[in-house]
């Protein structure tokens, strides 16, 4: 019976919490991560970026491995956030 090696993937999730945009001030949240990339045995499986606005957070997921915040493939996603209440 032959031997079966068993490897394991490595996976590495990077998580930046600089802004994405000139607008994002961190003033909003600032603990939030703005990229997420993740990877599979060193290559770039995900991307996601998140740009938090007064009542309102965007969340863009990129379709094509490394695109840019900007690219038009993206798929967004933004909705109203309530803070507290009154």
């Amino acid at each position: 019976m032959p031997r079966r090696m068993l490897r394991r993937a490595l996976v590495c999730i990077c998580i930046q919490l600089y802004p994405v945009y000139s607008s994002d001030t961190n003033g909003v949240d600032q603990t939030s991560p703005r990229t997420i990339i993740e990877k599979l045995m060193g290559q770039e499986i995900s991307r996601r970026y998140f740009w938090p606005l007064a009542g309102e957070q965007r969340k863009i997921q990129c379709v094509t491995p490394g695109a840019t915040i900007t690219d038009s493939n993206n798929l967004r996603d933004g909705h109203e956030v309530l803070y507290g209440w009154r």
